[in-house]
């Protein structure tokens, strides 16, 4: 089973191909998701796997198509993204991120809603869409964002909508 990880950074446990537009190992093809075509033939992946990528996507109609392109028939798109209506986005935690390597501030365009997200997917042609909430892994796990961390976990056992991130997955 063929698996693309699109913009991997270090997480190579996941994939059995990896593109990212800043490549940290040679197995990662240097391959910008917003513009560039992905280096493979039409119908090569089983899954295509994006988590943390879609919301830096300036132009998400051709990371929908190139997705839905190297995809076989009946694939699966598993995209992991936060969530518009999670209380770490209203406190303004999903706006962007500093990376040295790209220059500095590499902001967030699209923050989606479960109801959006699938509108875009129906609109490229995928089918079968399944979406859960949930909260994500901190990546600087500080102090105050652990804090918070806690504080989404509990707002989200109450009411889903507020947890930081929509796991989704659609067929081709």
């Amino acid at each position: 089973m063929r698996v693309l990880n699109i913009g991997c950074g270090k997480q190579l446990d996941i994939g059995t191909d990896w593109i990212d537009v800043v490549p940290r190992s040679p197995k990662v093809l240097k391959v910008d998701a917003s513009r560039d075509r992905f280096p493979y033939k039409d119908g090569t992946f089983d899954t295509v796997y994006a988590r943390g990528v879609l919301e830096f996507i300036p132009n998400p109609e051709h990371f929908f198509e190139e997705c839905r392109r190297v995809l076989k028939r009946g694939g699966t798109l598993k995209l992991i993204t936060p969530n518009a209506t999670g209380i770490d986005t209203v406190l303004g935690h999903n706006s962007g991120y500093n990376n040295p390597k790209l220059g500095a501030h590499q902001p967030a365009y699209f923050i989606f809603t479960q109801p959006i997200l699938r509108n875009w997917l129906v609109r490229y042609g995928f089918r079968e869409i399944r979406m859960r909430y949930e909260t994500g892994k901190l990546t600087e796990p500080t102090p105050k964002l652990v804090a918070q961390r806690y504080a989404i976990i509990a707002a989200g056992s109450v009411y889903r909508k507020l947890h930081s991130q929509i796991v989704c997955e659609a067929k081709k």
